[in-house]
């Protein structure tokens, strides 16, 4: 682990929906909106994150 991030957050209802959306999707996205931009900041592309097996939704 040379790199993490400890979350605490309250998801928010989804206005048309009133859906919550599911922690598992929250976490792909912010995974992918912070790896495109470490990408665009560093200049690189492809993986930013460690693939994990023992992320817990």
């Amino acid at each position: 682990m040379p790199d993490h991030v400890h979350m605490i957050f309250t998801p928010l209802l989804n206005d048309p929906t009133m859906e919550v959306s599911s922690l598992a999707t929250i976490m792909d996205r912010i995974k992918g909106a912070s790896a495109h931009l470490i990408n665009l900041a560093l200049g690189g592309t492809g993986r930013v994150w460690q693939t994990e097996s023992f992320d817990r939704f």
